[in-house]
């Protein structure tokens, strides 16, 4: 287990994003592996300062699924790291940059993702509206899913959302009909 111990902390080192990226997943691997050993080598200690300092997208959004994985977000979440977390990746590039979690596979970390930015940006109109209309697309891929429970999950946010800003997805109407196979309760949201 020791040589996977230096493999992962090498890997969190490492100059490529793509190393840290799966190094920061190695992390959890090994965390369901040997606990303590995670935390007397430092490694989680490690992801947290990546979580807060590095420039790749999708290394933050990995040191934030580990985080959350392994019960420390809620823990270290701090207005400092909101603040380091919106200003590394909405003003960046001088507007939101919301890629790494809206087209990430998991459901919910698009819903999270969503959510985030939703709720902190909420006092910078400009940018909220544009999270707004960054929003749209991935949370139309997530309609026309084959998952009634995910679908359900995303229209009950989309209620919400409309009702907030009604033209947002006058749109997207096609999307709310009904399917032969959607169950009655998903019916009934659309």
């Amino acid at each position: 287990m020791d040589s996977v111990f230096q493999a992962v902390d090498g890997g969190l080192r490492d100059s490529h994003p793509y190393v840290r990226e799966a190094a920061v997943m190695g992390v959890l691997k090994c965390h369901h592996q040997d606990a303590a050993g995670v935390r007397m080598r430092g490694l989680l200690d490690r992801v947290e300062t990546l979580l807060s300092s590095d420039a790749d997208f999708q290394v933050v959004a990995n040191c934030l699924y580990v985080m959350q994985q392994v019960g420390l977000l809620e823990v270290r979440v701090t207005r400092q790291l909101i603040i380091s977390l919106l200003n590394h990746l909405l003003l960046q590039r001088l507007g939101p940059v919301l890629d790494f979690g809206l087209n990430h596979r998991n459901s919910a970390v698009v819903m999270a993702t969503a959510k985030l930015f939703l709720h902190y940006t909420l006092a910078f109109p400009a940018q909220h509206e544009q999270v707004l209309e960054t929003l749209k697309d991935p949370l139309q891929t997530l309609i026309k899913g084959r998952e009634p429970e995910v679908v359900f999950a995303v229209l009950s946010n989309i209620v919400v959302l409309a009702q907030r800003y009604p033209m947002l997805f006058s749109q997207l109407y096609p999307e709310f009909f009904c399917r032969y196979e959607d169950p009655s309760y998903l019916k009934t949201l659309k």
